[in-house]
């Protein structure tokens, strides 16, 4: 019995330092003019965790690890990745696509 019960303890505190690993990131995502960027999808590149920007551009995300990439992508605007690291705050400027217009074709 005292073996179960320390078993139990052990897992319970692997857990608990695994959990613990996780980081709340936050920042803001904006234009090349500074305008905020609503519904921007913010998105874990290994744990595929998403979020969504609200209306002023703002995101709050729980990342597993420092070592995690986030993913940014935008209708209109090229895609950005930034490694998580030691950042906390990360503010973020989206450029807009780049469209050929060579491969545009106009239906009259």
């Amino acid at each position: 019995m005292k073996k179960i019960i320390f078993l139990a303890i052990v897992i319970i505190t692997l857990f608990a330092f695994k959990s613990s690993d996780s980081i709340i990131v936050k920042g803001k995502v904006t234009n090349e003019a500074g305008i905020p960027l609503a519904g921007v999808i913010v998105m874990t590149k290994r744990s595929k965790i998403g979020v969504q920007t609200d209306s002023a551009g703002s995101f709050s995300i729980n990342v597993p690890n420092t070592k995690e990439i986030l993913v940014f992508t935008y209708t209109g605007y090229q895609r950005k990745e930034i490694k998580v690291g030691n950042e906390r705050m990360i503010t973020i400027i989206l450029e807009p696509a780049i469209i050929d217009t060579n491969q545009v074709m106009i239906i009259d």
